[in-house]
């Protein structure tokens, strides 16, 4: 699963994108939302992370590995910090979602190797809605 988050400059709209591929390679579901307001980066990059989470959870994927380039938040899913802010909340959910799976791990990527999430996370922003 590869995620991302896009923001459109200056009008704050946030396109959060998660990118499911099967074990070649071949992408087998793609999820956008769009949120018109997210206060800071930690929250949209967060975010995305936890509902592609669930939504692989949901569609019942057993083995994950879960590939971003957000820092942070990969940083945030390999340490025991505890964040006592709206980041940790996200950070917790996740980690108790990922136990639902056989197998998970998170490996943070350059962006550069991200760029498919990147063109559809810019698309998700320019038609404002939720789709699968």
């Amino acid at each position: 699963m590869n995620v991302d988050a896009e923001s459109r400059t200056g009008d704050g709209k946030w396109g959060l994108l998660d990118v499911i591929r099967d074990s070649d390679g071949v992408v087998m579901v793609t999820a956008c939302w769009f949120h018109p307001i997210l206060h800071d980066s930690d929250t949209a990059e967060g975010l995305p992370m936890s509902l592609g989470l669930n939504f692989a959870k949901d569609i019942f994927f057993l083995n994950l590995e879960v590939e971003s380039d957000l820092a942070n938040v990969i940083e945030a899913l390999k340490d025991n910090k505890v964040r006592h802010n709206y980041f940790g909340s996200l950070v917790n959910e996740c980690k108790q979602t990922s136990s639902h799976f056989n197998h998970v791990v998170f490996y943070h990527i350059r962006r550069e190797a991200n760029q498919a999430a990147h063109v559809l996370g810019k698309l998700e922003i320019d038609i404002s809605s939720n789709f699968i």
